[in-house]
């Protein structure tokens, strides 16, 4: 009798860019759910846009914001790009775009307001242990 498991073919690792896209993904949908209740979509979306805006500053390969009309399409614009890149420029990308948002959101609303608001969202980043490198 032939063993069925071995016929399942294994999938492909995705590559460590593609992995620390993925993440950054979920960290920006957690940071979504966790602020609009709040702010409202519209303003976590200006939020988010603007931080983009910002970050390409230094980062100019980052997608173009005012391209977007939805998170979805931030973060769908923003995977595709990070999983084109290096892994160690996707993951200084998407540190440098969680700090500007970061940063941008505590010259709001204050810096403790923020470290409260967006501490659930930032442990996934903690939490996945992601080095420049995409290993873990």
């Amino acid at each position: 009798m032939r063993d069925s498991r071995a016929e399942v073919p294994t999938p492909p690792a995705a590559s460590p860019q593609v992995v620390i896209a993925d993440r950054a993904v979920a960290l920006w949908r957690a940071v979504e759910g966790d602020l609009s209740p709040v702010l409202g979509r519209r303003a976590t979306l200006a939020l988010h846009r603007r931080a983009l805006f910002l970050t390409r500053v230094h980062i100019a390969w980052l997608p173009d914001p005012t391209d977007q009309d939805s998170l979805q399409d931030c973060l769908t614009q923003l995977a595709q790009t990070l999983a084109t890149r290096s892994a160690v420029d996707a993951d200084a990308a998407a540190l440098a775009l969680e700090q500007t948002f970061h940063d941008l959101l505590a010259s709001l609303i204050g810096a403790g307001l923020t470290t409260q608001l967006l501490r659930s969202a930032w442990s996934l980043r903690s939490a996945s242990g992601t080095t420049p490198d995409g290993s873990p």
